[in-house]
């Protein structure tokens, strides 16, 4: 897939619960999203599970949504439909990857 030049890539971070697979395979639970940067709306996502379907269904719930305005909304969506270990890691991670998004938003302002 290529991305368009007003695309980001954001990386969001979470500690997985210690009876995760994810935590035996990788130690921390990772979040990477493709964003349009103007609009915060999510191209592309990926997680670092265990399962290919996993991954796929995570996706599914994150393509095509606004990282900036709807994160309430995603996280509602995983809360509700997401019944795995990670649960908690991914809400976490994406609300780490709107910070760092923003935070990236700030510097490219200020430069």
């Amino acid at each position: 897939m290529e991305y368009g030049g007003d695309t980001v890539l954001v990386a969001g971070t979470a500690k997985a619960g210690t009876e995760n697979p994810i935590t035996a395979m990788y130690n921390h639970f990772i979040l990477i999203l493709i964003l349009e940067k103007s609009t915060g709306k999510i191209i592309d996502a990926e997680i670092n599970s265990v399962c290919r379907i996993t991954n796929e269904f995570v996706r599914a719930i994150l393509v095509g949504r606004n990282l900036y305005y709807e994160l309430d909304q995603i996280c509602e969506q995983v809360n509700t439909r997401y019944m795995g270990s990670s649960k908690k890691a991914i809400v976490n991670c994406l609300k780490d990857a709107k910070n760092r998004a923003a935070m990236g938003s700030d510097e490219a302002k200020n430069t």
